[in-house]
């Protein structure tokens, strides 16, 4: 069963893709009646539903200045 603090008349189905550490959308108007949440899935995996939209899914990508400097030659 889920709870959510405030009734929502509509969750949101995010899939986690483990090849890429994200959270993906797949449904964004799943109906919910408070009790039960409906929705159909391609493949049993790992999913999250929210009753809010969430923002900034993707990893942040690294600044240039944390990168390893990779063109150094090794000393001999």
């Amino acid at each position: 069963m889920f709870y959510f603090e405030e009734m929502a008349d509509r969750l949101y189905l995010y899939y986690y893709n483990p090849n890429k550490g994200v959270l993906e959308l797949v449904d964004d108007n799943v109906a919910f009646d408070g009790i039960y949440a409906s929705f159909f899935l391609d493949h049993n995996s790992n999913y999250v539903l929210t009753a809010q939209m969430l923002h900034n899914l993707l990893p942040e990508k690294p600044d240039s200045a944390d990168k390893p400097n990779t063109s150094a030659k090794p000393v001999q």
